[in-house]
């Protein structure tokens, strides 16, 4: 069956369930569920999936803008005040992955660059201005990767996990949520003009609406309109796919997206992000593009339950494939750094006697721990929307 007559048989479905009355629940605490919605959610999904996971290998060169417009209607028509820039290139070559994301000094007041690199089981992820390397493997969460793409800019995380797909299947299935969420398919929609297919996500039977996901299922299922609500409507967030490409058999790249903080009325300042596709290359690309290029001084680290690090000497070029041998050489050469915090670890249990009571050690080890947590917990907001001026 082709991508097209695929996207016809979901088109039926959610056709199906909309003449059938649709807007009904599903999940949460809502056990009545109605096969048609099911059936029209599902499509939904799998549609969505069909045509993202249809893009097996591919290059991808966009430019990733932060800025103000006098309204949303003038954010569409491209004219913004643009106040930051950074310049990606997504490379996929089926599992493998290399993500780079540079900004330009030219318009963004602080520098910033960072990479990412996926290939086989392991993935590497790279700060040139600190000199620095973060092995990981399957096992281990990576919360950054590839952080922004054209399918759903910042707005669904990390690697786009938190895409339409994994939303209706999540709840559905039951292994999101906690059995707090809940599914209404809202039936038919109109986005600038275009019909659209609307479901949204509550907390609950009868509860707010959390995310809403307009989507088009003449082109791939895409966003034309995604709102996430958080339950704070002024600080409401909401994405736009403005600009398609017929990539042929049904598949569609989306080239152009908006992303909105706040209100989006006419007549309204807004504050944006958008994302623009420069270049898209559906070949092959070369091997060699999967590779890291360490400068002399990179200190390269892995984190199990241990600390392993090593400091590059000279500069190195690192094929994709020999990432697991420098893995392996990360953990072999940073052996001595474990014995010496054990030592360290010995030398506490020592010293502690002596300093003072077990009573103060104690009361001092608490409050230095927490003084740390919530240093840790601090430092760790600053980073949560890179598209401000800054950076």
């Amino acid at each position: 069956m082709t991508k097209l007559s695929f996207a016809r048989l979901c088109m039926t479905a959610v056709a199906a369930s909309v003449a059938l009355g649709g807007a009904n629940l599903i999940g949460g605490e809502n056990k009545s569920l109605d096969p048609a919605d099911e059936t029209a959610l599902r499509a939904i999904a799998e549609g969505w999936l069909a045509n993202r996971e249809s893009f097996k290998s591919f290059t991808c060169r966009f430019v990733w803008r932060g800025g103000k417009a006098a309204s949303a209607e003038h954010a569409f028509r491209g004219e913004i005040d643009y106040e930051t820039t950074h310049n990606c290139v997504w490379i996929v070559d089926g599992d493998n992955v290399r993500y780079d994301m540079t900004s330009d000094p030219a318009t963004t007041r602080q520098s910033h660059a960072e990479f990412y690199l996926k290939f086989g089981r392991i993935r590497a992820r790279q700060s040139p201005e600190s000199r620095s390397v973060e092995l990981f493997v399957p096992d281990h969460d990576d919360e950054v990767g590839v952080s922004v793409t054209p399918f759903g800019m910042s707005m669904m995380g990390p690697h786009d996990k938190g895409n339409p797909a994994a939303m209706i299947e999540g709840i559905l299935g039951g292994t999101l949520g906690n059995g707090k969420l809940a599914i209404t398919i809202d039936g038919d929609d109109d986005v600038r003009g275009t019909p659209a297919v609307r479901f949204s996500i509550r907390l609950n039977e009868g509860g707010d609406v959390l995310k809403q996901f307009s989507l088009d299922p003449q082109r791939g299922f895409l966003p034309l309109r995604c709102l996430y609500f958080h339950l704070q409507p002024k600080k409401a967030v909401s994405l736009f796919t403005v600009k398609f490409r017929d990539c042929g058999d049904g598949r569609w790249f989306p080239m152009r997206s908006l992303l909105f903080i706040g209100p989006t009325s006419d007549d309204t300042p807004v504050v944006l992000q958008e994302v623009h596709v420069n270049e898209l290359s559906l070949e092959t690309p070369p091997a060699e593009n999967f590779a890291l290029d360490l400068a002399a001084g990179t200190r390269v680290s892995f984190r199990d339950d241990q600390y392993y690090s090593v400091t590059i000497a000279d500069d190195e070029h690192v094929a994709g494939e020999q990432l697991h041998a420098l893995l392996s050489r990360v953990i072999e050469q940073g052996d001595p750094q474990k014995k010496f915090a054990a030592e360290v670890a010995a030398r506490k249990k020592l010293i502690a006697p002596v300093d003072a009571t077990a009573g103060r050690v104690r009361f001092w080890w608490t409050v230095g721990t927490g003084i740390v947590i919530a240093a840790t917990l601090l430092g760790g907001g600053v980073r949560s929307w890179r598209a401000k001026p800054r950076r």
